[in-house]
Parts: structure tokens; C-alpha cells; sequence
């Protein structure tokens, strides 16, 4: 046995195939993550993927200093070490690089469900609104630019507007009519360099884009209010997606760079069908500028 012998550092050699590789790490470590705000503590449930860019010189990457990383990094925040998701995980960047000196790039990913907490004053209800949420941040070694990602996902309710004219044009009636609704799923991204979005603003934006937003515990007088309200407000799958972007561009036009990237999908559950809608789109907030500046 060499017990006293300095272990071969296998990741260090030379690759069979000089070949630059874009990004190595591991995906689904688990962490407890809470945050410290002027509202107090919120903790939740997080998973962390972590990777680098791995030079065409060496072989591989050292698998425990990801996860070095990530532990520390998240440990410091359970207390108090940083005031947002968005601070640690560009921290567990800079941590990346510093722990892989052959390593130019270093990206962070994290992933948990949100809490949003909704109010409604006309039907009188406060919700605890579930949200998907995940966020990325990528630094390169030497500069001072940040790129983050953000994503949210929320769940609506959509009337159909076709329908609800073609009952009032067949039932000869006027204000509301039959149709049919359906539950949908909103996605929204927005990636950006050195700026930062909110997850509430987005959040917030998804939610007023559909018929009506959804919710868990309805009274008989508050369930037809909000059913009321939804019919009022028919949106065909397309709509939402256009109010999204609308949204969008009204909250950050001017606060981000115009090559700002977005990227919205929505999945529709139809009810009178036994398939689903899709719908999705990509553009710039630059583009939406001119979209909406031109009417």
C-alpha cells in the first residue's frame, strides 16, 4: 500500500480526445434554502444543478468540488448570508470557479415551488397560490457580467370566447351565455444580463393574463362571482399569451436592455376536446417595444 503517497489525480490528465466540453456538474442536489427578507424567514424546498465548462486538456471534473460548493454556499444561507435566491446562486458561481481553476464558465441552477401569497378585494379571498419556479445564473472568469434566467409557472382558468358568442348568437341572448372553460398552464421566462426581475412581478403578470386565476377554497357566492368574472373576460389560449407579453412590456420596457430574451408557452386542458392547446413564442423586449409602440 502507498499510504504515503500522493494519489493520482486521474481528472487532471490528459483526455484521450482534446475536445472542449460546454458544461459538466451535477443535477438534483437537494438543500433546505431559507432567505431573509424584511418580512422575515422563507424557507423552502430547493434543488441545485451546478456545472462548469471543462478545457480540452483535462479529463474530467472533480465531482466533489461541485458539491463542496453547493453545501457551502447553501449552509451560509439558512443563515442569513444572503437576501435572495438570485445573490446565493451567483455566489455559488463565483465559488465554482474559485474551487476549479481550469474552469472558465460556472452555472447554477435552482428549482422549488413558491408560495405566492394573492389577494383579491372584489371577491374577498386571500390565496396561497403555489408557483414553479426556477432560476439560473451564469459568470465567466474574469468579467463582471452576470446572465440570469428566470422562470415561472402558474396555473389559470380560460373561457372560450368562440363559444360563448355562437350559444348567445344561437340562444338569441344578450350578456352572458354558455361555453366552455378549461384550466391552463402558464410558463414564463425572462433571461437578462446585469439586470434583475422579480418572480412576483412575473407572477403577478401570468396571473392577470387569464380569464380568471384559479383557486383552492371557493364559497358558493365567491365560486359564480369568479366564474361570473371569467366569462366576462373570455380569452381564447392566444390571448393569454399576448396579455402576458403586454404585461411584460409594460413592467419592464425601459428597466431591461432591449435584447432582453423572452420566452412564454401555454398548455391548455381542453374540456370539450380530447386534446390539448398549445401555444408558445419568443422574442425580445426590443421587439415588443415596436409591437406596441406601432399599435
Amino acid at each position: 500500500m502507498n499510504s504515503g503517497a500522493v494519489p493520482p489525480d486521474v481528472q487532471s490528465s490528459k483526455p484521450v480526445y482534446s475536445i472542449p466540453i460546454d458544461r459538466v456538474g451535477v443535477k438534483g442536489v437537494y438543500r433546505r434554502v431559507c432567505i431573509g427578507s424584511s418580512r422575515g424567514s422563507t424557507c423552502l424546498d430547493a434543488y441545485i444543478d451546478v456545472m462548469i465548462d471543462l478545457p480540452k486538456n483535462q479529463r474530467g471534473i472533480h465531482v466533489s468540488r461541485n458539491i463542496e460548493a453547493a453545501l457551502d454556499v447553501f449552509s451560509s444561507i439558512e443563515y442569513g448570508g444572503f437576501a435572495s435566491l438570485e445573490e446565493a446562486i451567483e455566489n455559488l458561481c463565483r465559488e465554482l470557479l474559485a474551487k476549479h481553476g481550469y474552469a472558465t464558465n460556472a452555472e447554477a441552477r435552482l428549482s422549488t415551488t413558491f408560495i405566492y401569497e394573492y389577494g383579491d378585494t372584489n371577491l374577498e379571498l386571500e390565496e396561497h397560490i403555489p408557483v414553479k419556479i426556477s432560476m439560473r445564473s451564469r459568470v465567466s472568469r474574469g468579467s463582471s457580467d452576470v446572465h440570469r434566467r428566470l422562470c415561472i409557472e402558474v396555473v389559470g382558468m380560460t373561457v372560450c370566447p368562440c363559444a360563448l358568442q355562437m350559444c348567445s348568437y344561437t340562444l338569441n341572448t344578450v350578456g352572458y351565455a354558455p361555453s366552455h372553460t378549461q384550466r391552463a398552464k402558464l410558463r414564463m421566462c425572462v433571461s437578462t444580463v446585469n439586470s434583475f426581475i422579480d418572480a412576483a412581478d412575473l407572477i403577478e403578470i401570468a396571473l392577470n393574463s387569464f380569464s380568471t386565476p384559479v383557486f383552492s377554497y371557493l364559497k358558493r357566492d365567491k365560486e359564480c362571482r369568479m366564474i361570473l368574472r371569467g366569462f366576462e373576460n373570455a380569452k381564447f389560449a392566444e390571448d393569454v399569451v399576448r396579455s402576458a407579453l403586454h404585461g411584460l412590456y409594460r413592467k419592464f420596457a425601459g428597466r431591461t436592455a432591449p435584447d432582453t430574451a423572452i420566452d412564454i408557452s401555454l398548455r391548455s386542458y381542453e374540456s370539450i376536446h380530447p386534446f390539448d392547446l398549445f401555444v408558445s413564442t419568443r422574442c425580445r423586449m426590443g421587439e415588443l417595444a415596436e409591437h406596441f409602440s406601432s399599435g
